[in-house]
């Protein structure tokens, strides 16, 4: 009964057809594109003398120019964010069917010579 009748806060509108015209102009709640993300974890790791990075099951290669410093690591399922300080280092998503993760491809042969 409540939802057909007018309502003085409706303009004179039910709240039936205010759900309706909310439905039809695709206002109403949805579920968000990505879920909700689940326990996430911080951590702060050292890195080791060829810049790599413990991350969970991970090991996740920064560079050598991060060497020795302490990075915070946030990790959330795969999703993986390396900071130095207030530095974002690398984010990624990690590809689940190998445990290190390179860096991003270079884009000149000789890059990987240096």
């Amino acid at each position: 009964h409540y939802n057909h009748r007018p309502h003085r806060a409706l303009d004179g509108r039910t709240p039936a057809q205010a759900w309706q015209a909310a439905a039809q102009a695709g206002k109403l709640a949805r579920p968000a594109q990505r879920p909700i993300p689940g326990p996430f974890h911080v951590r702060q790791v050292k890195a080791t003398d060829l810049g790599v990075v413990p991350a969970g099951r991970y090991r996740i290669s920064i560079g050598r120019q991060w060497a020795g410093l302490t990075m915070t690591v946030i990790r959330d399922g795969d999703h993986i964010a390396i900071y130095a300080g207030n530095q974002l280092i690398r984010a990624l998503d990690a590809d689940p069917t190998r445990s290190y993760q390179l860096k991003q491809p270079t884009t000149h042969p000789t890059d990987n010579a240096r």
